[in-house]
């Protein structure tokens, strides 16, 4: 057996000088064999050229989805950042506000009751609803 594929083999004993009598009885039934042995083959890749396709669709769909998953919880986490950033620079900002009362408690001569009437002539009383007696 040679390692020429069968389908060559047969093209060339197609284009030389054969028996015909040989072609009539073997050659063509060896013709119609390779070319059924080939038809199979060809409808086996192109099952098999499907698949891939529809593995490469599914896989295409599910890079897709963890494109759109990242990009959600990066947004998310760059709000979550801002918000963590602005709590803090309030936080800050509270904080320096009570150093500055503090310092300004220290002062000499001021009392703790002039803090705490200024406190209240800017804090709103709540509504108090009268009682029935």
């Amino acid at each position: 057996m040679s390692d020429q594929p069968e389908a060559l083999r047969l093209a060339e004993l197609i284009d030389s000088d054969f028996d015909p009598d040989w072609m009539v009885m073997e050659g063509y039934d060896q013709i119609a064999a390779e070319l059924r042995r080939q038809h199979a083959e060809w409808v086996s890749m192109m099952a098999e050229r499907r698949r891939t396709e529809r593995e490469l669709a599914a896989a295409k769909g599910e890079i897709d989805l963890l494109g759109s998953a990242a990009d959600k919880f990066r947004a998310m986490w760059r709000n979550e950042v801002q918000d963590l950033i602005r709590e803090k620079d309030q936080l800050h900002a509270e904080v320096e506000r009570l150093r500055s009362e503090l310092a300004r408690l220290k002062a000499p001569g001021v009392s703790l009751l002039q803090v705490i009437q200024e406190q209240l002539q800017h804090t709103p009383l709540p509504n108090v609803k009268e009682v029935d007696k």
